[in-house]
């Protein structure tokens, strides 16, 4: 890293090349009512802003479009880059060796590495001399830890690493079971902050729009849409008739889409629920689970698929659903449950560790246990909306004090620059 070289003097405050401009304005209003104090109360301070300005970060993540992750990592790219730092986003999926690594960091010249995930991003680390921050992921730590090639893979690349970084407590207290020896004063918790740009996306139109893709389910096809009855629920849409519990998320095992169809169509039809739907929004990332996947969807009525959306349309569809369902078998920290709730839209989650460190139940959300759960609760629901008109005010609170991105901003710039 380029630092500055050349000796402090307070007459030159106005010259000097500061970015933040919260700090540039304390500088001055010191210079202006005390130049005695801007000399010891703000060199250290100064020059440690010096040092930060021209730092140059590489942000290293798997991005899948429209994925949590690729969200979050924007996120937090756009937030050290309104500190000052320089920052460079990589998909570690195309960077598939190690040397390939080292030429991206020698021609960005980047200084430090904030990357997520232990292996996906952790195995092109291993043998890198730069310092580098890992970002548990949750599928890294909660799956692939039982695979012992992987799991060698991503201990050497923790014991490589600088410090760890886990969304919540839950993610927290896995990774130290796994690797009991990494230093402790080494891992932080730093909550995902979580902002929302709902737009005016219609999923009415949407629906109408692609229909017809049902019929002619050519693969490949970027917007192809799956379910039956779409007649039925266009018509309920219209008349806002409906209720839809939205699932957002890939299209993987992990995620466990199949968890809930069956049970929800079975009760839909039996008990007369034909004004609710089950909608799955996201991008397929598995074709063999996809096809299974897709023809369970098929088979079963109230059961609506379609491709991932953009962020800003996947929030105008959370907004205007009735609920955010997470059925996955695990997870690090859902964005999509923290979007649900500033969103002021009901939570409904399975009982997993990275769900209940976010959710309480019948407090900021509801837990279910079972398909059976599920139903079972969803049926109390759909009889209270002052119930849910509580647990959504308190939710949207829980979001505003514990996920601001302000805080997330800091927490991170602070980290950055204490290793380098």
């Amino acid at each position: 890293m380029k630092l500055y070289q050349r000796e402090w003097r307070s007459d030159k405050v106005d010259r000097l090349f500061v970015r933040d401009r919260s700090v540039y304005n304390v500088i001055r209003f010191y210079k202006v009512h005390d130049n005695k104090q801007i000399n010891s109360i703000n060199k250290c301070q100064l020059n440690y802003y010096r040092c930060c300005f021209e730092m140059k970060v590489l942000l290293l993540s798997p991005l899948v479009d429209f994925s949590g992750n690729f969200a979050t990592v924007t996120r937090i790219k756009k937030g050290l880059e309104k500190k000052g730092l320089r920052c460079f986003l990589k998909c570690s999926l195309k960077l598939s060796r190690s040397e390939d690594l080292k030429d991206t960091l020698d021609e960005l010249g980047i200084d430090i590495i904030l990357a997520v995930h232990v292996y996906k991003s952790g195995k092109i680390l291993i043998d890198v001399k730069i310092p580098y921050i890992l970002i548990l992921g949750g599928t890294d730590v909660n799956e692939l830890t039982s695979d012992h090639e992987k799991m060698d893979i991503m201990t050497k690349a923790v014991n490589n690493s600088r410090h760890i970084v886990a969304f919540g407590e839950s993610l927290a207290v896995k990774f130290k079971s796994c690797w009991p020896n990494y230093d402790p004063m080494n891992v932080s918790i730093i909550p995902q902050g979580v902002e929302v740009f709902p737009n005016s996306f219609s999923i009415t139109s949407y629906i109408k729009n692609h229909a017809k893709d049902i019929v002619t389910e050519q693969e490949g096809q970027p917007n192809c849409l799956y379910g039956c009855d779409t007649d039925l629920l266009i018509r309920q849409l219209s008349k806002s008739e409906c209720k839809i519990f939205t699932i957002v998320g890939g299209i993987r095992s992990v995620k466990n889409p199949l968890f809930l169809i069956k049970t929800f169509s079975d009760w839909r039809m039996k008990q007369g629920k034909v004004t609710c739907w089950l909608l799955f929004v996201g991008a397929h990332q598995n074709d063999t689970f996809f096809e299974k996947f897709k023809e369970e969807v098929r088979r079963c009525p109230g059961v609506v698929y379609i491709p991932a959306l953009s962020t800003e349309d996947a929030h105008a569809l959370i907004q205007d659903s009735f609920a955010l369902v997470n059925c996955s078998d695990s997870e690090g920290m859902a964005l999509a449950i923290l979007e649900a709730m500033a969103l002021k839209t009901l939570v409904i989650a399975r009982n997993i560790p990275g769900n209940t460190a976010v959710v309480d139940d019948g407090q900021n959300g509801i837990v279910f246990d079972t398909p059976e759960n599920f139903i079972e609760k969803v049926e109390n629901l759909l009889e209270a909306p002052e119930i849910i008109k509580r647990i959504t005010e308190e939710a949207f609170n829980y979001i505003s004090n514990k996920h601001s991105v302000a805080n997330e901003e800091n927490a991170y710039f602070s980290l950055l620059t204490k290793y380098c």
